[in-house]
């Protein structure tokens, strides 16, 4: 609320990146799966708390509900139209996630050819199953602050 206190502490910045690391993995979901265009209004409770005194905190508790059940839905494979709407309209109404999804994981300063490049003969390491040399690439990717996730899928990779 805006008459309360803010805390500002590195414990706090940290707690706020990954706040925004996962509003961001869930615009990558979004953008790997065709979504419609959806008319649609915020939440009632995003409304409500925004009427309540523009309480902006309840505001944004409403918006990481909204993305805990879009991920929910997107990992049974149901159909997520208007979750994805109401979230991205919201992210819209704080200027959140403006960034490419690339760009906020990768950094503009990292050679991604480069880790392309190593991911890929990690993944040829994998197959053959030389997990010694897996294991020091990704070992050597770690060392540059690059964070490596399995999928299904395939290898993703971010900056730490």
């Amino acid at each position: 609320h805006y008459r309360s206190p803010l805390d500002y502490s590195d414990m706090a910045l940290d707690v706020a990146k990954a706040g925004l690391d996962r509003l961001y993995e869930t615009k990558r979901r979004l953008a790997e799966i065709v979504q419609e265009k959806t008319q649609t209004s915020f939440p009632e409770t995003f409304s409500d708390a925004l009427n309540d005194d523009f309480n902006t905190a309840e505001a944004i508790a409403v918006l990481f509900e909204t993305c805990r059940e879009l991920n929910k839905a997107l990992n049974k494979g149901e159909k997520t139209d208007v979750l994805a709407a109401q979230f991205l309209a919201m992210t819209d109404f704080f200027g959140l996630l403006t960034q490419e999804v690339s760009d906020w994981f990768h950094g503009e300063d990292v050679d991604t050819t480069q880790i392309e490049t190593l991911i890929k003969a990690r993944d040829a390491a994998k197959k053959t199953r030389d997990f010694s040399q897996a294991d020091a690439i990704r070992d050597t990717l770690t060392n540059q602050g690059i964070i490596l996730e399995d999928s299904a899928e395939g290898t993703r990779w971010k900056k730490a």
